[in-house]
């Protein structure tokens, strides 16, 4: 026959765990579950499995008690998954303080560099005062047509650098541009 006291030490053991449930990690957690209650190893598996050496009335007694306590521990790594799935838990490792903001590299605009803020004389004035923004509006209804001109000159030069390259790049002993696929692109 098997001394009870043992049992007892162990189930109050177990139950002393379910304070380490609630504040345990993501890892933490699935360790505690395998080591307390483990299908093979698991201490209330082996409290389980030794009632079969014990008196009936004492087995009757621990097995309702590691019954309870098995439900203690079940419940409590329940609530813990639950809590750290939802995010509402913090575990001891988390920093609950918003991140700094880094700071800005770049560089300065290059007239900002020259001018800074410094006060310019009214003889530096170009055009009528406060319509700066209306000349700068019509050098650009200007400059469209040129940047589109631009455009398509350096669109003719691509066309006519891909027809001359698919002229003399061969492919099976002849040009590419006899193939209907490239014919097609250009």
């Amino acid at each position: 026959m098997s001394n009870p006291a043992p049992h007892h030490d162990q189930l109050d053991e177990l139950t002393r765990a379910v304070d380490r449930v609630a504040t345990a990690d993501a890892t933490t957690l699935a360790d505690l579950r395998t080591e307390l209650l483990g299908r093979k190893a698991g201490r209330l598996t082996q409290i389980l499995r030794s009632l079969g050496s014990l008196p009936a009335d004492e087995r009757r007694a621990i097995g309702a008690r590691a019954n309870q306590v098995k439900q203690q521990l079940e419940s409590a790594i329940a609530d813990r998954e639950r809590a750290l799935a939802t995010g509402t838990a913090p575990s001891g490792d988390v920093v609950l303080t918003m991140p700094s903001r880094q700071q800005w590299r770049g560089a300065r605009h290059p007239v900002l560099a020259v001018v800074g803020h410094r006060a310019v004389g009214a003889d530096a004035l170009l055009g009528e005062e406060n319509r700066g923004f209306y000349m700068m509006m019509s050098l650009l209804e200007k400059g469209r047509v040129g940047i589109a001109s631009l455009a398509v000159g350096i669109a003719q030069a691509g066309l006519e650098a891909a027809l001359d390259y698919a002229g003399t790049r061969q492919q099976f002993q002849r040009p590419i541009v006899e193939n209907q696929g490239v014919q097609w692109l250009l």
